[in-house]
């Protein structure tokens, strides 16, 4: 297979799930704020766990575009291998 062509779809794919995840993470604080503030203490650790989840998601996906991105540039197998498994 052509690794030009892996890391250009492999770029592609994990540009577009951050910008899903950036998404749900936007949901996410929507729905913590809509709770009063005197009912925020109670839900705080349930939507911190779900952000902290999805910002971790996020950032891997993103390290995993420049990953392939920087393979598309110069011919590191290695990252590549890396941004596939990421």
């Amino acid at each position: 297979m052509n690794t030009e062509n892996l890391s250009n779809q492999l770029f592609a794919g994990a540009t577009a799930l951050a910008g899903l995840i950036l998404v749900f993470l936007g949901g996410i604080v929507s729905a913590y704020d809509a709770f009063p503030q005197e009912d925020r203490f109670a839900v705080r650790t349930v939507y911190r766990r779900r952000g902290a989840l999805s910002l971790a998601g996020f950032l891997a996906s993103l390290v995993s575009a420049i990953f392939a991105l920087t393979t598309n540039w110069w011919a590191y197998p290695c990252l590549l291998t890396a941004a596939v498994l990421l």
